[in-house]
């Protein structure tokens, strides 16, 4: 029995010893890594503004390396953060889990195939794709891009909410050329069109406009990764709860629109749609206010009330 206790807390050292010698060598890298990406890209101050000699041949995959290291520690500390962000951002999250594998399994035929075109299948996966890169670029720091990718999903969100309701569109939209597709059916078109039919489901021209604005054409406005009420442009990867919490609102309004329009243009039993709908229903209630549309008007609400209390004390 000692030898089997023996035994046991030998494995048990090595497996720590090695461990630890694992994670002094990945710091040891990253060190290294860091030194070199600083030694190619600043000059020293004080000095003639003058760029190093190139002194290694991967230096550019050092850089790729502590870029890497910066994405992977925000995304840790974002999945952290989400338990701690009250009672909707970790349901919000759970519940884009639940609908993006609904859809990865009705859009792969996992469930039953309904043979056909396999049109629809097609367009919830490119959606079910965007949904998934958005969600990870929004863990790891990358809000705008994030936002990019949330707003091609609500392009899709609108037509397949506008072709559930007017089935005959759908089929009109096949059958086109791609000249007059694009100029029937672009995402201007397809709101004018929502409105027409009065439906609640859909990703509103304003929130379209904001996130357009905001995430995806440039302006001389254009201010990266500002989501922190002192509007500080910034580059990628560093935590900002409001950054993460609009994200994940917005894909959450979006993929709702999504789940519920695939369940109704499908040819499922209804079990699988009740599925559907039953996710959408979970994610557009744990789905929070706070969006592209009104961050600045809680940023100034909460300016307002920090000069009252300021006032007040004094």
């Amino acid at each position: 029995m000692n030898a089997i206790y023996a035994a046991f807390f030998a494995f048990v050292a090595g497996a720590f010893t090695g461990c630890a010698a694992s994670i002094v060598y990945r710091l040891a890298i990253v060190r290294l890594a860091k030194t070199a990406f600083i030694q190619y890209v600043r000059p020293v101050f004080g000095r003639p503004s003058t760029l190093p000699p190139v002194e290694r041949s991967d230096v550019g995959r050092l850089i790729h390396r502590v870029l890497k290291d910066q994405e992977d520690r925000c995304e840790r500390y974002s999945a952290a953060r989400l338990p701690r962000l009250g009672q909707k951002a970790p349901a919000c999250y759970e519940m884009i889990g639940r609908c993006i594998g609904l859809l990865d399994a009705f859009s792969s035929c996992a469930w039953k195939c309904s043979g056909g075109d396999h049109i629809l299948e097609r367009l919830v996966i490119r959606a079910n794709n965007s949904a998934r890169g958005a969600l990870r670029l929004g863990l790891m720091g990358f809000y705008d891009e994030s936002l990019t990718l949330a707003r091609s999903v609500g392009e899709i969100a609108n037509l397949l909410s506008l072709f559930s309701e007017r089935r005959e569109l759908f089929d009109r939209w096949k059958t086109l050329d791609e000249r007059t597709r694009r100029r029937e059916f672009s995402p201007v078109k397809v709101r004018e069109a929502l409105e027409q039919v009065g439906t609640p489901i859909r990703v509103s021209t304003s929130a379209y406009g904001e996130l357009s604005s905001r995430a995806v054409h440039v302006n001389p406005d254009t201010s990266p990764q500002t989501f922190d009420a002192q509007g500080r442009p910034k580059g990628a990867s560093y935590y900002q709860e409001a950054g993460l919490m609009v994200c994940l609102n917005e894909l959450a309004q979006a993929l709702t629109f999504v789940t519920y329009a695939s369940a109704q243009l499908s040819h499922l039993e209804t079990d699988y749609k009740r599925r559907l709908f039953k996710a959408g229903r979970d994610l557009i209630i744990n789905t929070g206010r706070i969006g592209i549309e009104n961050i600045q008007e809680r940023w100034a609400e909460l300016e307002k009330k920090r000069a009252e209390v300021e006032a007040a004390a004094q």
